[in-house]
């Protein structure tokens, strides 16, 4: 500027002065945004990345941004800047270099916390050597002549204080810088998940103070002192307020609390957004703008944790994303009366879009080459261990005494030797921690002293109480576990109540072993007598049907001798006398028959009776089925109570339980069988008494014949109706001995049946005797006292 005055001077070097103390409030802003373990590390950056750039700025950077054209590229003079200059130009200078410094520090605080301070050294080079002083010619070349000689001025583009030559510029090299880092350890392990800032009060004084920062910021790029001053400055106050506002709400909308990152953040995007126009826009302009930057800012964060991309302090968002939107804002709400372009309202928003794409490309796409060449020679990334002992130490070896106590406690812990002792720093906080550790440390070495002394006691308890148990699992259940008063004494009284239960069982099933073993055998004894009378009837049968087979084949004869009589009748005279012993002889077989045929009546009655007493064994037997499946359920029960110990016991229960099954199951065949016999016996005896009065009558008809064989001579007549009437009387003899010996043979097959079931059912007594054996021998392995067992 030709003309410029005195106060031009000074009040250009003021304003860089308040832009250096934005460097403050970066620092303060960082440093409590991040975990305390890497605030040294935050800060230092923020302090050399001003050094380097501000060198950097001089050597060459000022020349490329302000020097002489090559073709609205980039400067070629001016190096070393400082040689007979007019303050004016010093002061110029001193101002731009500032900006340098502020463009460069924007990228600290995205990569904080895992970018090492070498790589970051680098990076603030490349910003401040060939991106930002290159984009600075593009947009503000020849500012201090007053004459546009970059190539996006030249075509009307507009930024007032640098929302794109400045924030966007480190914004779009801070995103290509986390890109190629990659995420902090644990960031986006789970969702929602945030490392937590150690001192946002801190970052809230470092937002204000970059606050008064901007009033230079803003207010210093007249470049002059002028009217429009007031005007810059309300807009940016009034554009922070209205920003942070918006980040307030927005925090309230999505999180249901007053979030302190959103609304320190949102105000920034306010200032941020109402760089690029302060000087074109009035207060209320300047609102909207301010509430728009402050939800871009919200949605930027949330858009970049949703892509994984983590912004350590939200700086891509506040930056460029806000950055974008207030270079797009000079379009949309500037006067275009006061555009310094000449465009209409459309054209200018069209220049300003190429701007911000045209930029994007350049600082965004140089930057994140550039970083990714460097980072296969030079490692940008600490190391995962560093990284999780934080950049404070790693990085610088800055220790403190929180550090040194968190320190000692670790060894402590790794070395597990509790005698040892942290150091107390006196009078600090830190130190009464240290004390309070170690008295923690003396207490807890009593404690440990008094657990194990009960422990040892406790051992000493649990080792009889296992010798005990031992005893009792090997079936001495006399064995009384010592009950004490500590854990294992409370064990060992439950043990003690298992085994008397167990104890009470085993007694009770060996009581019911033996009755069972009793019985069995006194049944299997009984089932042998009902087999060999079985097998006796049947003999019997066998004897008694050969005998009236034997009476049949009399009959017969009768038969066929009365026929022969009754044909020879007319010889009757002459062969009476031998008429007389064929009666004879007849009444002979008569009685014979008679006498036969009581005796098989005897038999029957006799089988009959041997049926009846097998039917009173199976009702015996029946009882006893009762009586062994009442006992079964009874050991079931008692297995059961038992638990785990009478498992054995639950099985025998099931055996015997089928064994009493199988026994009421055969005595059921018995009876069935025992009815059929009986049955059976009745229809024999029957029709034995039928034989005895058929057999009785013909008796008598061959005694009345015998009387009147004298008389035959006289009485033929009435002899021949006599022999026709004995042979009918024959007939129905042989046709009743024939329905006798059917009768038998039915007998005897049921005999057999009965003879087989007896066998059975000595083989299913037999096996319940084996059981109760086995059982008896299965509880004889458990040592009872003797009380018990009586």
């Amino acid at each position: 500027m030709v003309n410029a005055t005195d106060f031009d001077i000074l009040w250009v070097v003021i304003a860089a002065a308040l832009v250096m103390l934005m460097q403050g409030g970066f620092t303060l802003l960082e440093t409590g945004m991040v975990r305390s373990k890497n605030s040294i590390n935050v800060a230092i950056k923020n302090f050399v990345d001003f050094c380097v750039s501000a060198i950097v700025f001089w050597l060459f950077g000022f020349a490329i941004m302000f020097g002489a054209s090559a073709a609205g590229l980039f400067g070629t003079s001016g190096f070393l800047f400082g040689n007979n200059v007019p303050a004016y130009l010093m002061a110029f200078f001193l101002f731009q270099l500032v900006f340098a410094g502020t463009a460069t520090t924007i990228v600290s605080g995205a990569v904080a916390e895992r970018m090492s301070f070498l790589g970051y050294l680098v990076t603030t080079i490349v910003i401040a050597s060939v991106i930002y002083p290159v984009v600075g010619h593009w947009i503000w070349g020849g500012l201090a002549a007053g004459d546009a000689t970059g190539w996006l001025a030249q075509r009307g583009f507009i930024d007032f204080a640098g929302s794109t030559v400045v924030h966007s510029v480190g914004g779009w090299v801070a995103l290509a810088a986390i890109i190629i880092l990659g995420a902090r350890e644990g960031r986006f392990d789970v969702a929602g998940k945030t490392l937590n800032a150690n001192n946002l009060p801190l970052s809230t004084m470092g937002v204000l103070l970059l606050w008064v920062g901007w009033f230079g910021f803003n207010g210093g790029s007249t470049l002059a002192v002028t009217d429009q001053i007031p005007l810059i400055v309300v807009n940016t106050v009034l554009a922070g307020a209205f920003g942070g506002i918006a980040g307030l709400g927005a925090g309230y909308a999505t999180m249901q609390r007053a979030n302190v990152g959103s609304t320190i953040n949102g105000a920034l995007g306010g200032l941020v957004a109402i760089t690029a126009s302060a000087n074109l826009q009035s207060p209320a302009t300047a609102v909207v703008i301010g509430l728009i930057g402050g939800l871009v800012v919200f949605g930027v964060e949330r858009l970049l944790e949703r892509l994984r991309i983590d912004d350590a302090v939200g700086a891509v968002a506040v930056h460029a994303g806000a950055g974008v939107w207030g270079t797009l804002a000079v379009a949309l709400f500037g006067n275009p009366e006061l555009f310094s372009s000449g465009l209409g309202r459309g054209g200018q928003l069209a220049v300003q879009l190429a701007g911000i794409i045209t930029v994007f490309v350049y600082a965004f796409g140089l930057g994140f080459l550039l970083l990714w060449l460097l980072n296969r020679f030079v490692a940008l990334r600490v190391s995962a261990d560093a990284e999780q002992r934080g950049l404070n130490v790693a990085e610088h070896g800055a220790r403190t005494a929180l550090l040194t106590l968190l320190e000692e406690m670790e060894e402590i812990r790794v070395s597990a030797d509790l005698t040892r002792r942290v150091t107390i720093e006196p009078f600090t906080e830190v130190g009464e921690f240290a004390a309070q550790y170690n008295r923690v440390l003396a207490e807890l070495n009593n404690s440990i002293a008094k657990t194990q002394t009960e422990n040892d006691a406790l051992q000493t308890s649990i080792f009889q109480l296992l010798q005990d148990v031992t005893q009792i699992a090997e079936g001495d259940l006399t064995v009384e576990a010592e009950v004490t008063s500590d854990t294992a004494g409370a064990v060992a009284d439950s043990f003690n109540y298992m085994t008397e239960r167990l104890r009470d069982v085993i007694g009770k099933v060996k009581v019911a072993s033996e009755r069972v073993g009793a019985a069995a055998h006194e049944i299997l004894t009984t089932a042998n007598q009902l087999n060999e009378g079985a097998v006796l009837q049947a003999e019997q049968i066998l004897n008694t049907s050969a005998a009236v087979d034997e009476m049949s084949v009399s009959i017969s004869q009768v038969s066929d001798n009365a026929t022969l009589s009754a044909l020879v009748g007319e010889q009757a005279r002459a062969n009476a006398s031998q008429g007389a012993k064929a009666v004879r002889d007849t009444i002979d077989n008569m009685r014979r028959i008679r006498n036969e045929v009581e005796a098989t009546a005897g038999r029957i009655e006799r089988l009959e009776r041997r049926s009846r007493e097998i039917g009173n064994v199976t009702k015996a037997i029946n009882a006893l089925a009762e009586r062994t499946g009442i006992l079964a359920i009874n050991a079931s029960i008692q297995a059961s109570e038992a638990g785990e110990a009478g498992r054995g016991f639950a099985v025998v229960a099931r055996q015997v339980e089928d064994l009493a099954v199988q026994s009421a199951e055969s005595a059921a065949q018995i009876n069935t069988m025992l009815r059929a016999i009986q049955d059976d016996t009745r229809e024999a005896v029957n029709a034995m008494a039928t034989t005895s009065q058929e057999v009785q009558a013909g008796s008598e008809l061959a005694s009345e014949a015998g009387e009147r064989l004298g008389e035959i001579e006289t009485v033929s007549t009435q002899l021949a109706d006599l022999i026709a009437e004995i042979s009918q009387a024959a007939r129905q003899q042989a046709r009743g001995s024939e329905s006798i010996a059917r009768s038998m043979n039915d007998i005897e097959g049921v005999t057999q049946q009965t003879a087989s079931g007896s066998e059975r059912a000595s083989q299913s007594i037999g096996y319940l005797a084996q059981l109760a054996e086995e059982l008896q021998a299965s509880v004889a392995t458990f040592k009872l006292a003797p009380s018990v067992g009586d």
